[in-house]
């Protein structure tokens, strides 16, 4: 019994939970209702997770960095950090999908339509960096305390094991190995996390680079 007292192991059967509701609503969104419903619902589930959890535990949001706190700072080290990944980023991701897979890319640049970025936003940053980096990076964090400073911010086994568990939970949603490259975004979500002690940060640069995966020239 002394297994099921693991710290670790409460944030991993959470995680179990969400991810196995969501791939049964995955595999059924052929029936009409769930077609419509399915990413209301998963926005629900990430955002009211970490949430319930709060109220079970009876901690604070603080612990989990659901809070705005500096704001400034935040959005510096958001700044700083898609001027040096972000060029880099958007050459890659062209790449590879010419080189590797193929795709054609349209070359109408415009301004997309507002409801757009409210969805790459709203609908997929925060809800995903809530339960991801909120939720399940602090707790595993303190289940396992420690790690190494990388550009001012802590590098611990919490944050790799969310990042891992962030691509699987993709993959395992929507079986393809290209869904897998997740992992490596996820690395710099974590550290935005870890280096601003917030989940603004995570969730702007998350937002931005959905934003450029989804927008219709590079799409």
């Amino acid at each position: 019994m002394e297994f099921l007292k693991r710290p670790w192991l409460p944030p991993l059967l959470v995680y179990a939970a969400v991810v196995g509701v969501l791939k049964i609503l995955y595999t059924f969104r052929g029936i009409e209702f769930i077609a419509k419903y399915i990413h209301v619902i998963a926005l629900v589930l990430f955002l009211y997770t970490p949430l319930l959890m709060i109220v079970l535990k009876k901690s604070n949001a603080d612990s989990m960095g659901l809070f705005i706190g500096n704001w400034i700072t935040s959005l510096r080290v958001t700044g700083a950090t898609c001027l040096v990944v972000l060029l880099p980023f958007v050459v890659g991701f062209i790449l590879w999908h010419r080189m590797v897979l193929g795709h054609a890319f349209t070359s109408e640049w415009g301004l997309p339509d507002w409801t757009f970025i409210v969805a790459q936003f709203a609908g997929a940053a925060l809800p995903e960096e809530v339960f991801y980096r909120g939720y399940l990076q602090s707790s595993l964090n303190r289940a396992w305390p420690g790690g190494r400073a990388v550009l001012g911010a802590r590098v611990g086994k919490g944050l790799l094991v969310t990042s891992v568990l962030f691509a699987l939970g993709h993959v395992i949603i929507e079986p393809t190995p290209v869904r897998f490259g997740v992992f490596f975004p996820s690395l710099i979500f974590g550290w935005l996390q870890e280096r601003t002690g917030s989940v603004l940060a995570p969730v702007l640069f998350h937002g931005v680079a959905a934003f450029l995966g989804g927008y219709p020239p590079l799409a």
